[in-house]
């Protein structure tokens, strides 16, 4: 009877200690400023899965740019410029020892919407001696972008303390966009990857900054 109870006592003691060293965390909250760069701010948050291993990721991202503001890493002058975005991502740790530490794939796809308001000139027709010609006109433009996202990528994350985590990554991704923009505008914000109306492929790079609990 001792022999059985002083088993269960070290059995015990060593489901404890192992607890105790497996930090286990519901989900993360994680920032992701690089993005401040492109006049948008993103969030993501990371929800534990039942294997410890898995993880899902909700990413929402608003886009705001007034008058005064710089247009950064777009290389086409807009006015304003407001939207939204979503991503849903899955993650899966390969190496570490702790929950949510370690070499990482992540994988996933979203949408946003952005409106783009510009001052330029748009082609307008008119009629004269029946015949139909364009001219140039000045006017205030709303060009709205609905967008497609996919990518993937690796990382690596780790403890800054307790509950402070860091994360880098590296990876590629694909975007296609959507116009609705008034007739006699040609604008489509192209131009390279950062720009709100690409379309084609792209490098994922980064690091992140956050949160457990």
């Amino acid at each position: 009877m001792n022999k059985l109870l002083t088993t269960i006592i070290v059995l015990c003691t060593f489901s404890l200690l192992g607890f105790a060293q497996e930090k286990s965390y519901r989900y993360m909250v994680m920032g992701v400023p690089q993005h401040i760069l492109n006049n948008s701010v993103r969030i993501e948050i990371d929800l534990a899965q039942k294997n410890s291993r898995k993880w899902l990721t909700l990413a929402p991202q608003l886009y705001y740019a007034g008058e005064d503001s710089n247009n950064n890493l777009s290389t086409q002058d807009y006015e304003s410029l407001k939207g939204a975005g979503l991503e849903l991502l899955s993650r899966t740790f390969l190496t570490g020892k702790n929950h949510g530490e370690g070499i990482y794939l992540s994988w996933g796809g979203g949408y946003r919407f952005v409106s783009i308001g510009i001052d330029d000139y748009i082609w307008k027709p008119y009629t004269e001696n029946g015949l139909t010609f364009y001219r140039q006109q000045q006017a205030k433009l709303n060009i709205n972008t609905h967008g497609l996202s996919g990518r993937v990528t690796a990382g690596y994350q780790f403890s800054l303390s307790d509950i402070m985590y860091a994360d880098i990554f590296v990876g590629f991704g694909i975007k296609y966009t959507l116009y609705d923009r008034p007739q006699g505008s040609y604008h489509t914000f192209n131009q390279n990857s950062f720009d709100y109306g690409y379309t084609g492929t792209l490098f994922v790079g980064g690091f992140r900054l956050g949160v457990a609990l």
